[in-house]
This record gives structure tokens, C-alpha cells and sequence, in this order.
């Protein structure tokens, strides 16, 4: 677990299972779970199963929300093909 305080800053790249930030990131993240609270600014790009931001809570970039294909994780529908 990372956890940026409200005095924090972090610049850099920040890969773990849970990321709460309630000071300042300037970097990308690559975390099961975000959260971004109230006084937190993230600035980057991010990819994670679970994403919040609460109220008063600013986020600037990309997210990619990933999806667990694991059991009980919903399905992709099939692609289908063209036929001659």
C-alpha cells in the first residue's frame, strides 16, 4: 500500500495493490485500487480494477479501469468473424 499524505508530493511512477492519495502526484500508477480524497491531485496516467474520487478530489489524465477475468468477473462478448 502507498500512501501520499496531504503534505505529500510524489513524482514518479507508482505500481502496488492499493494507492490513496490525499497530497499531490505527478506520475503514472498501475494499482488494483485508487483513491483519490478530498485535498488529493493527481496529474498522469493510470490504470486500476477500482477507481474513486471523492469530492474535492482532482484527477488529470488517462485511466483504464482494468477487468478482472477471473471467476465470477463478467465476460467479454465474443468477437464474431466474417464468413465468405
Amino acid at each position: 500500500m502507498v500512501t501520499i499524505g496531504s503534505s505529500g508530493v510524489l513524482k514518479g511512477e507508482v505500481y502496488a495493490e492499493r494507492l490513496v492519495v490525499s497530497g499531490q502526484m505527478d506520475g503514472n500508477a498501475d494499482c488494483n485500487h485508487i483513491e483519490v480524497l478530498a485535498g488529493g491531485h493527481v496529474v498522469g496516467d493510470i490504470i486500476s480494477t477500482n477507481l474513486i474520487i471523492e469530492s474535492q478530489g482532482v484527477f488529470e489524465g488517462y485511466s483504464k479501469i482494468r477487468v478482472n477475468e477471473g471467476k465470477g468477473a463478467p465476460k467479454a462478448p465474443a468477437k464474431e468473424t466474417a464468413k465468405d
